[in-house]
């Protein structure tokens, strides 16, 4: 019975899947009046054709992994109207349907997402 060499090689983990190949930015700039409360928010990002693009609200949710925690950045100015609003969080929970399915690939849960998105904007009279 022959016994196995104990072997000294440790796997070592590809580098080659940590280099950077290619880096983009995106910048958001919000300006706000005397009370902070904003008026104007500017966004850039070149790789999505959008340069010095004006917008009255973002929604932008980051994954904290270590936390685990979402991050959220959610502001609007002050003289964005009901209206546009309601649209805005209305098409947001159509694109999370969206997007929840093609992250998971869970099919029911992103049409349940878009089909609450459908009940709200029912609800709100968003296409008349």
């Amino acid at each position: 019975m022959s016994k196995k060499k104990k072997s000294h090689l440790r796997k070592v983990e590809d580098p080659r899947e940590n280099i950077v190949a290619y880096k983009s930015h995106l910048n958001i700039e919000i300006s706000m009046d005397e009370n902070r409360i904003p008026i104007k928010i500017r966004l850039d990002a070149p790789d999505e054709g959008l340069n010095n693009r004006l917008t009255p609200a973002i929604f932008l949710s980051m994954w904290d992994d270590e936390a685990p925690i979402t991050l959220m950045v959610d502001t609007w100015v002050k003289k964005m109207p009901l209206e546009s609003m309601r649209l805005f969080v209305h098409q947001t929970l159509d694109i999370l349907g969206d997007t929840y399915r093609r992250a998971t690939g869970d099919e029911e849960m992103g049409e349940a997402i878009e089909k609450f998105s459908e009940y709200f904007a029912y609800k709100l009279n968003l296409y008349k």
